[in-house]
């Protein structure tokens, strides 16, 4: 069997990474004869994962010129597709000349799965929704099984630009056959948009079920903690949540050098009343959007920086897991930091931004410990923290349970998607629409 991903994994970003290499390992076990395709950067190992490349056809760069080539592309596609639906109005061999290479991968393909679908909401650009959108329409217009992978949805403004992505998002995703999502907000965005069609499962994130690797580069790493003589706690620096925050700010400088100064007074916090060893540990080492930079200016900004480590080398995801594993307490700017941690259960503070840490946190009932970083101050941040430590021992034995019922959740897509393959439901309406969460 064929499987086609046609996301963009930015494997460099290691959420992206956690993702691929999640849902690739858990469906070869389901499907143990299956081939992958996906889009994806360099740095994945695709032999092990029987896993092809297909390169090149979905770019992701802030360049505008890139920018302008990616909205001419998805126009071209959708154009050439509808217009060989609207003529035909069954599936058909495209003479060779007007087939690019998404339309061979579509064809070849035995079912489409879209996992990290998180630009379906009005938030990011109209760009990212189309790119999503159009990705579940040709699949559909080719009749090919449509899946999407434990995903995000929404929010969606009450604005000219959220009504028109709230329109086009109900229309592509009436028609797909199967959405697990990872909580209950998109369930809600689901029900306000009028979609009608699909079976909708709340299910959990793929990188529940990444494999920590401890291996000798790991064990270097971690030979210096001395956990009975100060306390080891990690903060994930994203170089990406201070947009998000800091409203009183006039731009994004301002709001990132207001982001640096939080953590950094947070830092020497940890360090002077609880006598840690604080680990910057950053999850995304792409080019404009890497965490190290952040750590950088965090590292100049404590007063003590003798006893703050900053990660510099370019871990795999199954590498920084085991890394958070081996911390006391976590403090967690990214999504897929703050699941390795619960995963590995590790006591942690999220600090959320677009809902997707808070949905998670819902479904396991953790969102006690997450944060809005639109509410964020140092003394809030603070108070949790030390109320966190107080109580770690308790949270950290009541994650145990958590983190195995959101593996079984996890488990549940790749199950979906077996019965999906062997077409053993029909379609109801969101109404009769079986919303499940296995305990």
């Amino acid at each position: 069997m064929r499987i086609l991903i046609p996301v963009v994994f930015r494997y460099l970003q290691r959420g992206d990474a956690s993702v691929l290499n999640s849902v690739i390992e858990t469906l070869s076990k389901v499907f143990p004869n299956a081939s992958f395709l996906a889009a994806c950067q360099p740095g994945v190992d695709l032999k092990q994962h029987n896993l092809e490349m297909l390169d090149g056809f979905f770019p992701n760069s802030a360049n505008r010129l890139v920018a302008l080539w990616k909205r001419i592309v998805y126009f071209y596609v959708l154009a050439v597709v509808v217009a060989w639906y609207w003529t035909f109005k069954r599936r058909l061999n495209l003479p060779a000349k007007l087939e690019p290479i998404i339309m061979k991968a579509y064809a070849e393909a035995d079912v489409v799965i879209l996992p990290l679908m998180d630009g379906i909401n009005s938030i990011y650009s109209f760009e990212t929704l189309l790119g999503c959108l159009y990705k579940i329409f040709i699949a559909k217009i080719l009749g090919k099984p449509v899946m999407l992978y434990a995903v995000h949805i929404g929010p969606f403004e009450d604005t000219t630009k959220g009504k028109i992505c709230t329109f086009l998002t109900r229309l592509v995703l009436d028609r797909v056959d199967v959405i697990t999502v990872r909580g209950f907000t998109s369930i809600t965005w689901l029900k306000k948009m009028g979609v009608s069609n699909p079976r909708v499962y709340v299910t959990a994130d793929p990188a529940f079920l990444l494999e920590p690797c401890l291996n000798e580069r790991v064990k270097r790493f971690i030979e210096g903690f001395d956990h009975r003589r100060n306390p080891v706690i990690g903060i994930n620096t994203s170089a990406l949540l201070y947009r998000y925050g800091f409203l009183h700010c006039e731009n994004l400088r301002l709001k990132f050098l207001a982001y640096v100064k939080l953590l950094s007074m947070i830092v020497d916090y940890l360090v002077e009343e609880i006598n840690a060893v604080v680990i910057l540990v950053p999850h995304s080492f792409i080019l404009g959007d890497d965490d190290r930079e952040v750590s950088e200016y965090v590292l100049n900004s404590v007063r003590d920086s003798s006893r703050v480590r900053c990660i510099v080398e370019e871990f795999t995801p199954e590498e920084l897991k085991a890394i958070i594993g081996h911390l006391d307490l976590f403090v967690a700017t990214r999504h897929h930091p703050f699941i390795h941690a619960i995963s590995m259960h590790v006591p942690t503070i999220g600090i959320d931004y677009i809902s997707k840490m808070k949905d998670t946190a819902a479904v396991c009932t953790y969102d006690e410990w997450v944060r809005d970083i639109k509410d964020l101050s140092y003394e809030s941040l603070i108070f949790q923290i030390n109320l966190l430590w107080s109580n770690r021992e308790y949270v950290k034995t009541s994650l145990v349970e958590k983190a195995r019922r959101m593996r079984k959740l996890a488990f549940l897509n790749a199950n979906l998607l077996k019965d999906l393959v062997k077409c053993s439901f029909k379609k109801p309406s969101l109404a009769r629409a079986t919303v499940t969460v296995v305990d």
